[in-house]
C-alpha cells in the first residue's frame, strides 16, 4: 500500500505495520530482555541471527485459530538468518 495510505495510530505515527516485517540492527538473543541495560539498550554484540518487528502481509491476524495471538502489533519480536531474501521482510526509510 502507498504510503499514509491509513490513519495514524495514536502517537500520529504512520504505516507501523502492515507492508512487511522490519530487519532492526540488533543481533537476536531469546534472552536478552532479561539482562539488558534499562537506557538505550543496543542488543547482543554477536550472534546467528538478526532481529525482525513488527508483521506483513503474510502474518495471521491476531488470535486467529492456528496462528499466534500477538502476531499484528508493533512491538512482536522475532529473529530470521541474516542472509535470507523474503518478500515478507524489509526496512524502513527514516528522515
Amino acid at each position: 500500500m502507498p504510503v499514509g495510505s491509513f490513519k495514524p495510530n495514536g502517537y500520529g505515527l504512520y504505516d507501523m505495520i502492515g507492508n512487511v516485517r522490519e530487519w532492526v540492527n540488533d543481533w537476536y538473543d531469546a534472552n536478552y530482555y532479561a539482562f539488558m541495560p534499562k537506557t538505550n539498550p543496543q542488543g547482543p554484540e554477536t550472534g546467528r541471527y538478526r532481529g525482525v518487528r513488527g508483521s506483513g502481509w503474510l502474518d495471521e491476524p491476531p488470535n486467529t485459530i492456528g496462528g499466534p495471538s500477538d502476531i499484528n502489533t508493533v512491538d512482536t519480536r522475532d529473529f530470521s538468518d541474516p542472509d535470507l531474501r523474503a518478500t515478507t521482510i524489509g526496512f524502513r526509510c527514516a528522515k
